[in-house]
């Protein structure tokens, strides 16, 4: 999803306000994969297929056995594997990611999965196009391996993939801190001890 489809996903003057941003994600890509496939079907194409190396890295990212996986469409209209590592999110990703072409990722940060679509802007039209196209393919061949992404961006190139994924970050530590704010305030008062000789007076029979 572009930043405009996700800050309007936040806007409360829309009808799905009541959705949870993670939901509107998953309603947003499942929809993507209902139309490529719709269309693809109407026109007699096969959707993009994912290679049995990229699934079995997929199956990998999946078991946390990596915690970076980038996909490309092949030359015979597949989708394959760009590169399937464990890298440092803390350091710099810029150089995981393809400054020519559009590429997709998935990335693990700690109990987030983000799903990336990197499409540089002077990348051809025609790649551009093809990728496009495909990414509603891709989105289906991640769910199928198992991996449910909460978060979804672009961004340009390796030169905005820090700011974008920063951004995300701070989205989700914005909600976390919500959450915890929330139930405090949820949680009830404690009760305020009576002072001493504060409490409920009792009576006493008077003595004739």
């Amino acid at each position: 999803l572009s930043y405009a489809a996700l800050l309007a996903s936040r806007d409360t003057t829309h009808d799905g306000d009541l959705l949870t941003e993670r939901e509107v994600i998953q309603k947003e890509m499942a929809r993507q994969a209902r139309d490529i496939t719709a269309k693809s079907t109407a026109m007699g194409v096969i959707p993009f297929e994912a290679t049995d190396e990229l699934r079995r890295q997929l199956e990998a990212f999946k078991a946390g056995a990596v915690n970076w996986v980038g996909m490309a469409v092949t030359a015979d209209g597949a989708i394959g594997l760009g590169e399937a590592r464990t890298v440092d999110v803390k350091s710099s990703l810029a150089p995981h990611v393809d400054a020519a072409e559009p590429r997709f990722y998935l990335l693990q940060h700690g109990d987030t999965a983000f799903f990336v679509y990197s499409c540089p802007e002077g990348a051809p039209v025609r790649l551009k196009m093809t990728y496009s196209t495909a990414r509603a393919s891709v989105v289906a061949a991640v769910a199928a391996a198992g991996t449910d992404c909460s978060k979804s961006f672009e961004c340009g190139g390796p030169e905005e993939i820090e700011e974008a994924l920063a951004y995300e970050l701070k989205g989700v530590a914005d909600g976390a801190n919500a959450g915890a704010l929330s139930a405090a305030a949820d949680a009830p008062l404690p009760s305020k001890p009576s002072r001493p000789g504060r409490g409920r007076g009792r009576l006493t029979a008077k003595r004739p």
